[in-house]
């Protein structure tokens, strides 16, 4: 088990590499993502190799 006090340390560390990274390259996050967090993910395979046996895959296109 993960203390409080050792997340919140890694957090506040994670902050202040976000917060220097953030000023050295002029960036700023979107009013959406301090307002709604973050955007939903999933996890995915390789991309650098075909599926293996028993993996799915999906393909989207744009045309």
């Amino acid at each position: 088990m993960v203390s409080p006090l050792g997340w919140l340390a890694r957090t506040a560390a994670a902050a202040r590499v976000v917060d220097a990274f953030a000023e050295r390259h002029g960036l700023a996050l979107p009013r959406f993502a301090l307002t709604q967090g973050r955007l939903h993910s999933l996890e995915s395979t390789s991309w650098m190799r075909p599926p293996g046996p028993g993996e799915t895959s999906v393909t989207i296109g744009f045309d």
